[in-house]
């Protein structure tokens, strides 16, 4: 599958991707290809996704329904050492 390739993600948007199984990924980054924060989802779970909220380029989230409950998942871009 072409997911671990190494791809720049500029902005935001989301792609989809199919191997054996299909995928949804929602992405946000930086206009200069740095920092930048996705979330990959199986396609039997996208349709429980009820909200996709990019705070900025370095944490997004993502709310879910799960059973009774809503569920939030949140992604957060952790700097590496030396990088400003």
């Amino acid at each position: 599958m072409d997911v671990y390739k190494l791809y720049t993600y500029r902005g935001q948007g989301t792609r989809v991707y199919v191997d054996e199984k299909k995928y949804k990924f929602w992405w946000s980054g930086s206009e200069e290809g740095r920092n930048g924060v996705g979330i990959m989802v199986t396609e039997g779970l996208v349709k429980e996704v009820i909200e996709v909220k990019t705070l900025d380029d370095r944490m997004m989230k993502v709310a879910m329904v799960c059973g009774r409950k809503i569920l939030h998942i949140f992604s957060v871009y952790a700097q590496q050492l030396g990088r400003p």
